[in-house]
Formats: C-alpha cells, structure tokens, sequence
C-alpha cells in the first residue's frame, strides 16, 4: 500500500506542475489571433516571478502567475484586455514580456496595474517570430490578494476595429412603449480615426436596423450612438432579446462587435398583497447578468431536483441557480422582478422563503432600485443589513451584508420596506455573485409576498435585561421592547417570558395602549431566578388574538450568566466542562472538546480543550469571542495569569487576549517576549506546538469583576487557535527594608515580603543568604552595595532592589568612646588598648607633653580586638594617646612610671 501510494503522489504532482499557465516551461500556448477565454484563476498557480523582467518593478507582481505564450508569424500590433476580473478585483497586473521574465535578456513591452474590469493594453507592436509572455499577476499585499479570476481577450490591432461596450437603453422597465429608443455604447479599438461606422440593433428574430454614425470616432474614443429608428416593445409582461453590433466593413476582429441583453416589460403591480408562488410560470420575474460584457446566468426557473435543494418551498417550482447542477464559474447575475407602486402603502414588508447551500466566497443579496428615468445608469441598494428583520442575511464582514454557506433547508426571511414607503416605482433583484472558492448548489427563492402591514401586528424587538453577565441573582427583573407594527392601536395584550427554551412561561397582561409604530419597555411584574451559573434559553413572546404576522412575535435569546470565581488560585482544565467560558461573534467557529484534526491532534493536557474547531479550519471572515467567567481578585497582591496556546493560522490571521473591567475589553499589552504573543497585539503565524505562555495582571491586584475575552480575526482559513490549562496565582511581592543604625558597618535587613514560600538574598558583596531573616551583615568595606531579594512560590518570582551604604553606618561619640579601653593606667611596660563592636583601620598615635610624635602606628580591628603596645623604653611622665577611626576620634591621657 505504502508503494502504491507514493507512485500515485508523484504521478498528482507531475500532474499539478504542468499545468498549462503555471510558467514559461508550461504556459498556455496561444497559436493565433483572435483569442478569448472566460472563467480563468490564477488560484492553484505558484508565485513563480516575481517581476517582469530583472530590471523592471512591478508591484502587481507579487501574488501567483497565470502565463500566456504567444509567437506572432508576422509583425503586429495587438490588443489584451481583461474584460473582468473578480475575487478579488483590486491590484490586479498584466504584463506582456519579450522572453520569460527570469531570461537576463528579457524586455518588459507593456504593463497595466489596476483595479476593476476592462484592464487592458492596447495597440501594442509585437514582432515577427519573436516569444512573448503575457502574464495575470496580483498585488499580493500582507498576503492578502494572492489570486484573481479573470476573463481574456486578445487580438490584433486592426486600423478598423469597432466594439460594443453596453446597451445603455432600453433596460428592463414597465409599461414600455410603441416607440422605443435604441442607446449604444460602442468603442473605436482601431488604428484609424473614422468618419462613419455602421452600426445595428435586433429584437428577437426581427428584422434588424442599420444605421450610420456620421460623426469623427478617434482611437480609443468611446461614443453613445442612439438610434433614429425607434421600435415597439410594448407587448406586456414580456422579455425582449436585444442584440446591438457594429458592421464596418474591413474590422477584421469580430469577437467583441456585439452586445446581447435581455430586457423584459412589465406591468405596474399596485395591488396587495402581492403573491407568488412560481407554480405556473415566472410571473413577470426574469433572469440577466450584471455586466454586459461578460453573459451568463445559471438562474432558472423550475423544479430543483439537486442532492441538497431538491425540491420547492410549497409545490414545484420556483426560482433556483440551476435546477439539475451548480451555479457558474464566477457569476455575477440576477433574477429581476416586476414593478411595484408603493404610493398607498404605509408601511410594505417583504417576504420570500429562502435555501441557500453556497461555497465559501459566494455571497446572494436582496437589491431595490427606483431609478426609471430613460438613460439614466441605474443605482442598485442593498435591501437591509445583517440582523435585521427575520432570517435577513447570516454573513457580515467589512460592511457587506449577504446570504453565504447553509440554511439547512427551506426559512422564511421577512424585511421592512421602510425606505420605500410612497415610491410610486420600485424594482427588486435577487442577486448572485460567485466567487472562485469552487462551485455550490447556490440559492433558491420560493413564494414571494409583498404587503402592507397587517391591522394587528405586536413585534417583539429585543430582550434589552439581562445580558450575559457575572453573578446574576435569584431576582432579576426582565425588561423587553415591544413594538405595534399594525394599523390598529392595542391595549390589555398578554406577553409571556421563558427563561428554560420555552418549557415553562411567566405571563404578564400589558395594559398600556400602543398605537402604529409605537414602542414600549416593558418590565415584568414577577422577578426571574438566574441564580446557578450557567448558560439560560430565553424564550420571549407576544401573544395577540387575530395577529396577522406572528413571524415577528417571537425573540430567542441565550444569556449566559458567568460565575464569579475567587480562589486562589484558579486552575481551569476543561476537562469536567467548558469552564463556563462562552463562545459568540462573527461566524464563530468555537468549539470545547476533544480534538479531531489532523493539525491539532491533542489537548495540551487532558482530553480537552478551546479551539476554532475542533475537527477543522476556522470559518471564512471569521471575527469571534471565546469570553471567560468573572473572577474576583480583591484577595490577590501580584496575581499573574497562565495559560497554554496553539495557533495554525494565515499570515492576516490574529489571535489576542483581553480584558475587561467595569464595561470595555482591552487588548493586554503587546508583545513582551517569548513568553506572551509574538507578534505585535497577538498571537499569529505557527506555535509548532503547544507553548506555555504567561502575563502579569498585577494592575488589577485587589479589585472584583475582571474577565478576559480571546478575540480571534480570520480572513483566510486555516486550523486556527487553541487554548487549554489556564490558571490565574497569584505571585509573591517582595519587600525588605535596611536599618544601618547599628554601630560599625553590620547592616540589618528585614524581610516583609507576603505570599513567599523561599528567599534568595543577595547582599552585594559577594555573598548570599536563603534564610527569610538573616542576621545583621557586616560588610567589609565602605562602598555603596545594591542588595537584591528574590521570593518564590510555585506562581512565580518577584524582587526588590535597594542600595546600602555602610560607609554612612554612624555609631554616636559616647558610644564610639565607651568602646575602647585602654589599661592600665599608669602603665609600666605594656599599653593594652581593648576594641569593641567597631570595625575598620584603626591608627594609634601617642605624643609627648611638647606635642612631638613618639609613635604612629595602623591596626586592622574586628567587632572584639585587643592591641598591645610596649613602653619599655618611654621615659617616665605624662604622654597623651590619640586613636583615630572613620566612626571618630578618641584622646587619652596616659601616665608612664
């Protein structure tokens, strides 16, 4: 088997590198002119060059390389446009090259670095027989941007070379006309300025129209031609096949002379409510693309018969990307309804039921226009935004609201039309941009409603108490808004609250009076039992006879009430539970327990642990929490926190720790070595492994209420992050002070250190003590010393530094005096001179009665040190002794016999 599957291996990998486009040795071969492809990525490709020729800079050329070869058989000039690019469309670089870029004698002919479609080089001279590489390339900033898709066209420079652009009128429209006017947008892509081009319009199968515009058309000149012969397309309800071109005689390049669009007519809809089920035809609903240039749509309406989206909301048909298969390689269409006149509506609301069963990077949005003006650009707007209405959009990120991954099957989605109230035109789109993370069954859409509000219509909008927070009581009140979306005012309504998912309710009966859009907070009369910590299914609901919208009644809502945690220390496994630490954000992908990927292959102790997914890579646009019980520290003095991490993630991708106390979260700190994060504000790139990582909280010694908050960041997927064993100790806190007002150079020090299980003392001078308090140290000279003291625990070490100073060490004169005895007195032979409890050089000098010096000499005393000097040969009389130390001085008087 082990064979077997190493020659299958080398066979994929050979397969992979020779893929046509990957580089100059294997690029796609272009054998003539014109040429023409759609649907293309430079996703799968490596990053092979990074500029276009050794001397060149290109900075759109940083991300991977789809190659083009082409050999002219004759000298030239041409075209190469990229009509689209999509996923993403910003930076995107095309370079055509003499020789491969990494050949020394490679020239760089054209380049182009831009953003959105229509990127392109025009009238190019190429030579005869010579090798040209065209290349796709991204500005792959901060790993951001490593591929684009894109379409490609490319032809020779003709002198006579006209090609469409867009059909600007008509557009798809109501209550169109006998008389029609024809709008087209068409471009001079040749070498020679015309005087007049021939161009043609054709509806169906009709007869088409030709006219001439007259007028000067210089290269690379765009120009609006409208029509003189205008055209009945007033048959209601309605779709038009138009087909716009250019005749010229002499255009030798023919794939970009015609634009095709449909356009339907309907009828105004200005009764309701408006219903559709789709079950006899599309009713006036109609499919088209959103850019001209680029045709394609898989939407189709009938009855879906996939392995997911197999069958319609209510009967058997309605609208969907494909009946049979998936959605196309990077759509961008749309399905079109009819029009509404809202002029009479207070308040419309619209409604459809939705399944959408997508790939990662494909996004479905609700638009509206009311824009109907002839040969104005129509202006589509995002109906809604995430969070909004019922079921309206589950993806938001970077300010983009849409319908991506599974609905799990068939959901209703409701939204207000508050902006549209009065519009007397009003047009909506369902629309599907595809991206290239691979082909989905996409989305369908299924019995359409649109109506006015209904005469009883209680809402509830929102849970405003409680809120996940600490230590929730046995008494908590809970307080709701509540809204009358209907016509009619209510009073003496009843509402009702869960706090079990909906097993038991607590009844109240409103007696306030809510007339149309009125809101109210509304408390309840009895108090509810949040008491054991733990996660609560908050069921919420109004209860109102002849309620023609109950979608809107009911709001879930989870409140998780955290424990306070005040032990010292805490030590959280996560192996019994998830620690009561609690999960949300932006598709969060969060999960405790036991590990199943083959990254991530065990906890860091025990069986289980915190992870974005346990079995997998985090989700895609991934913002989310994993938020911490509250702990209470007011017993702490230098607490510190602990905990292991693992992280697999993409180079964007971030992961941080942080805190909060009264009601912000704060990031905590930067990077401060090897020990926390290691890039910048997080934990980032590759752990290789579990690590142990730690961070002093000392600021929030002594105070209640501190959580911490992991705040993951994912653009891109990868494994993702991990946490398991975290414990919050609290360290000792070193302290001492020095007394030097002991006599000589001793030097006590005493230990007021808290939390301390051992000591190491360092007293400066060499020496070193692990006793708690030891004993008065006698230093042996007169410099400053910087003492140090380290304490321990099984959290951590803390330590104290302070300068000492023996030289400063004073002993007062009596003291100093009464330390030096000299005997006997008077002497005969031998002068005794007994030194206690001063230390240091000592110098004795012993003088006459006329101040001569008869002798001087230095000692080296100790605490206890005892001096004898012979006077055997001093004379008898009276002698005087002077001691000299840097405590003092001391003078005897001193009879000889």
């Amino acid at each position: 088997m082990r064979t077997i599957f190493l020659i299958c291996f080398n066979l994929i990998i050979v397969n992979v590198f020779s893929q046509a486009g990957k580089d100059c040795s294997n690029p796609q071969v272009i054998s003539s002119l014109p040429y023409s492809a759609v649907g293309l990525t430079t996703n799968g490709f490596g990053n092979d060059y990074l500029s276009p020729c050794p001397s060149c800079v290109a900075t759109h050329m940083t991300g991977f390389d789809y190659v083009f070869r082409f050999i002219p058989t004759n000298d030239m000039q041409i075209n190469i446009q990229l009509p689209t690019v999509t996923s993403p469309t910003a930076g995107v670089g095309l370079y055509l090259v003499k020789r491969c870029p990494d050949d020394p004698l490679a020239q760089l002919i054209a380049q182009v670095e831009g953003s959105g479609s229509m990127i392109q080089i025009i009238n190019t001279a190429i030579k005869k027989d010579s090798t040209y590489y065209i290349i796709v390339d991204t500005y792959n900033l901060f790993n951001m941007n490593p591929y684009t898709g894109f379409s490609i066209n490319i032809y020779q420079s003709n002198p006579i070379d006209i090609g469409g652009l867009m059909i600007y009128e008509p557009r798809s429209s109501c209550n169109l006309t006998n008389s029609e006017r024809f709008v087209f947008l068409f471009k001079n892509w040749g070498l020679d300025t015309l005087y007049s081009v021939p161009l043609g319009y054709q509806v169906n199968s009709d007869a088409p129209v030709y006219e001439t515009h007259t007028g000067i058309v210089a290269p690379n000149q765009e120009v609006y031609y409208t029509f003189l012969t205008h055209y009945d397309l007033s048959l209601p309800n309605t779709t038009y096949q138009i087909k716009m071109f250019s005749a010229c005689a002499g255009d030798a390049n023919l794939m970009n002379d015609t634009i095709f669009f449909p356009i339907t007519n309907n009828d105004f809809i200005s009764t309701y409510p408006y219903f559709d089920d789709f079950e006899v035809n599309n009713n006036l609903w109609s499919t088209a693309w959103i850019a001209q240039n680029e045709p394609g749509t898989s939407w189709q309406h009938g009855s879906p018969s996939k392995p997911v989206i197999n069958h319609a909301a209510s009967g058997s048909n309605c609208w969907v990307t494909d009946t049979l298969g998936t959605n196309l390689v990077n759509e961008n269409s749309y399905v079109i309804s009819p029009c509404f006149d809202f002029s009479g509506l207070i308040l419309p609301l619209f409604e459809m039921d939705i399944w959408y069963e997508t790939k990662s990077s494909d996004i479905i949005n609700v638009e509206y226009t009311t824009d109907h003006t002839p040969g104005l650009n129509i202006n589509w707007h995002r109906l809604g935004s995430s969070g909004e209405g019922q079921n309206w959009y589950n993806y938001s990120y970077q300010q983009n609201s849409a319908w991506n991954g599974s609905s799990g099957g068939w959901i209703h989605a409701l939204h207000t039309l508050d902006s549209l109230v009065g519009e007397s035109y009003v047009k909506f789109r369902i629309a599907f941009r595809g991206g290239l993370n691979g082909l989905g069954e996409g989305f369908a859409f299924d019995n359409v409603r649109i109506s006015e509000s209904p005469m009883n219509d209680l809402s509830i909008q929102k849970i405003k108490y409680p809120n996940n927070n600490c230590g929730l009581t046995s008494n908590e009140q809970v307080k709701i808004l509540i809204k009358n979306n209907g016509l009619n005012a209510q009073t003496d309504f009843i509402v009702k609250c869960s706090i079990d998912g909906g097993l038991n309710f607590v009844t109240d009966t409103v007696h306030n009076t809510l007339n149309f859009l009125d809101t109210l907070d509304y408390i309840f009369t009895e108090p509810f039992d949040f008491f054991v910590p733990g996660l609560y299914n908050m069921v919420v609901a109004v209860v109102l006879p002849g309620d023609l919208n109950i979608a809107n009644d009911t709001v879930f809502k989870q409140i998780m009430d955290y424990p306070v945690i005040a032990e010292l220390p805490h030590n959280e496994y996560f192996e019994n539970n998830n620690g009561y630490w609690y999960a949300y954000g932006l598709n969060s992908s969060w999960e405790w327990g036991i590990t199943a990927d083959s990254v991530l292959t065990s906890a860091y102790s025990g069986q289980k642990c915190w992870a974005t997914n346990l079995s997998g890579y985090h989700n895609l646009a991934e913002e989310s929490y994993v938020e911490s019980p509250c702990f209470d520290l007011s017993l702490y003095k230098n607490p510190k926190i602990k905990l292991a991490v693992w992280y697999d993630e993409y180079m964007t991708t971030t992961c941080q720790l942080d805190t909060l106390q009264s009601s912000t979260f704060s990031n905590l700190d930067s990077d401060t070595g090897s020990v926390w994060y290691n890039i910048g504000h997080g934990w980032n790139n590759n752990s290789n492994g579990w690590t142990q990582v730690y961070h002093p909280i000392k600021k929030f010694a002594g105070k209640s209420g501190i959580k911490f908050r992991f705040h993951f960041k994912g653009l891109i997927q990868e494994s993702g992050f991990a946490f398991d064993d975290f414990t919050i100790c609290d360290q000792p806190v070193a302290s001492f002070t020095a007394d030097t007002s002991f006599k000589g150079y001793f030097v006590a020090f005493n230990n007021t250190s808290t939390n301390m299980d051992s000591c190491l003392w360092n007293f400066g001078d060499g020496t070193t003590s692990t006793l708690i308090n030891p004993p008065n140290h006698n230093y042996p000279d007169t410099t400053k010393k910087l003492v140090i003291l380290y304490v321990y625990n099984s959290c951590g070490v803390d330590s104290m530094k302070i300068w000492v100073h023996p030289k400063f060490v004073g002993v007062n004169i009596v003291d100093f005096e009464n330390n030096i005895q000299t005997y006997p007195n008077p002497v005969t032979e031998n002068l005794f001179i007994n030194i206690t409890n001063v230390t240091g050089e000592f110098t004795v000098e012993i003088y006459n009665i006329q101040g001569e010096v008869l002798l001087n000499k230095r000692f080296a005393v100790n605490e206890k040190t005892e001096i004898s000097i012979s006077l055997k040969q001093f004379s008898k009389g009276i002698y005087f002794v002077k001691l000299t130390n840097d405590k003092g001085i001391v003078n005897r008087k001193l009879i000889k016999d």
